[in-house]
């Protein structure tokens, strides 16, 4: 495939080669512009004028301008130490929310929840809330107490796990994530 032409609208291809490696059903695949797409796609389609998202103080900006942006008010959750707070995050849950964001690993700070305290986040979290993990940085994490979240977005429906190629592999200028 060469890069200058348009690509395949489906992203057959694209969506193989990542069910193959993460095993996952490519039918529940998405592939966007960049993860930030999603990101975007995901506040238009979740929030409305009203509608709640609570971000980790510290969290990758484009969370808050995305949300808002959809009409959506953002409410921010404690850290400790610059780490977040699974249970001030829970503590801010109202009938309201809609999305809740989670950097796993977080950017800038690049701490990251352990898979039991997203375990935890996940089955407290009522399942009409979106939990969004974006995991742009997974592969810089070699921890064994690290979860990317695909784990957890393979029996949850309400968990969307976001991931790009402009990280690990330098692909910025391709515009090319998926979720």
């Amino acid at each position: 495939t060469s890069t200058n032409k348009y690509p395949d609208s489906g992203s057959n291809a694209l969506k193989d080669a990542i069910s193959k490696k993460f095993r996952l059903n490519a039918n529940k695949l998405f592939i966007g512009n960049g993860s930030d797409e999603i990101l975007s796609i995901a506040c238009q389609l979740f929030l409305n004028n009203g509608g709640e998202v609570i971000i980790p103080k510290h969290s990758f900006l484009m969370f808050e301008i995305y949300s808002k942006i959809s009409g959506g008010v953002v409410k921010q959750s404690r850290t400790n130490n610059l780490r977040f707070n699974v249970e001030n995050i829970l503590k801010n849950i109202s009938k309201k929310t809609k999305i809740i964001f989670i950097a796993q690993p977080n950017n800038p700070t690049g701490f990251y929840l352990s898979k039991q305290e997203l375990k935890l986040l996940i089955t407290k979290v009522p399942k009409k809330i979106i939990i969004i993990i974006d995991a742009a940085y997974s592969e810089y994490v070699t921890d064994k107490d690290y979860s990317n979240g695909i784990n957890f977005a393979k029996r949850h429906k309400n968990i969307i796990v976001t991931r790009t190629f402009s990280k690990i592999y330098g692909l910025a200028s391709l515009r090319l994530g998926w979720c």
